[in-house]
């Protein structure tokens, strides 16, 4: 998957502290769904939708009909749909933190606020000024969120 060098910063962030992790990510979408997996300790959301629909992107829609097999946008979003959080069913164990920068243009806090909803030890960062994902924050979101792992996976 094309994700998994844009994460080396993020798992040697975890190593240096001490923590194994899976780091996961659909090609440029950011879709990864965990549900009341309770071999999960903690799960972090970042710039990600609760209700995923297809991207207006050439590429990006290109990119989910790939990965799922899909000939069409409808398709797409009839596949996305299975994807949506529900919070009056969906719940996990697992300690949830949701990251929004307020600059984001793809993602808003709105759209992101029912991954808060899952747990009952869920938490929120906001970045005034953070772009898609905190990319203009990159290296203090990722100390953030590794301290906020080692903490979470440490505690019990």
């Amino acid at each position: 998957m094309d994700g998994g060098p844009a994460y080396h910063r993020q798992a040697a962030a975890l190593t240096r502290r001490g923590l194994s992790a899976v780091l996961l990510e659909a090609p440029g979408q950011g879709e990864t769904r965990i549900f009341g997996d309770s071999r999960f300790g903690a799960c972090c959301v970042n710039g990600a939708p609760s209700r995923p629909e297809p991207a207006p992107f050439r590429t990006a829609a290109e990119q989910s009909q790939a990965l799922l097999g899909a000939g069409s946008d409808a398709e797409v979003a009839a596949v996305f749909r299975t994807l949506w959080i529900d919070s009056a069913v969906d719940r996990t164990s697992a300690a949830v933190l949701v990251l929004h920068g307020e600059a984001d243009p793809l993602i808003t806090l709105d759209q992101q606020r029912p991954f808060l909803d899952l747990s009952a030890d869920s938490s929120l960062r906001v970045w005034e000024d953070g772009e898609h994902t905190i990319y203009n924050h990159s290296a203090k979101r990722t100390d953030f969120v590794a301290d906020w792992f080692r903490h979470q996976l440490n505690r019990g």
